[in-house]
């Protein structure tokens, strides 16, 4: 059987790493839920901000990766703060909140420019509100425990 398409389609993730010693209190935050609750969804994960997602042909992962790091070696150091943190109901999860300062808002804009001058076209997606998921699709019982506290 013929396949219509040849290539792969891939989601990619931008992400910011914030400083070593905030990701080790995210770790040590999110151990304790798990020493307290059990095992939650990006108990795992590292800490991170997520810029920009879109999907992308596997045959152009190569050569894009390459552009974005040209593009990010002469972008300067972004000043992360965080300010507590966060919920949202329609997926109960925990987010860290990372202030939405001028140093993301202008990355996002340059990001948003270089991907059409890279013809990135309609799939780009900004996040909107820039945060570190602590823990994610979290059932309703502990959902609601965290954001008690």
């Amino acid at each position: 059987m013929e396949t219509l398409f040849a290539t792969e389609i891939l989601q990619v993730l931008n992400v910011l790493s914030p400083s070593e010693s905030l990701i080790k209190r995210v770790s040590q935050i999110k151990q304790d839920i798990f020493n307290q609750y059990g095992k939650f969804d990006s108990y795992t994960s590292t800490a991170h901000i997520t810029i920009n997602t879109y999907l992308l042909d596997s045959e152009r992962i190569t050569s894009f990766n390459k552009k974005l790091s040209e593009f990010f070696s002469f972008y300067p150091p972004i000043d992360i703060h965080v300010n507590g943190f966060d919920f949202w109901d329609s997926s109960k999860t925990m987010v860290l909140k990372v202030e939405d300062n001028n140093d993301l808002k202008r990355l996002r804009k340059d990001l948003n420019i270089w991907r059409k001058l890279n013809h990135l076209k309609g799939n780009y997606k900004p996040t909107d509100v820039p945060h570190i998921t602590m823990a994610k699709n979290l059932n309703n019982q502990l959902y609601q425990e965290l954001k008690s506290r």
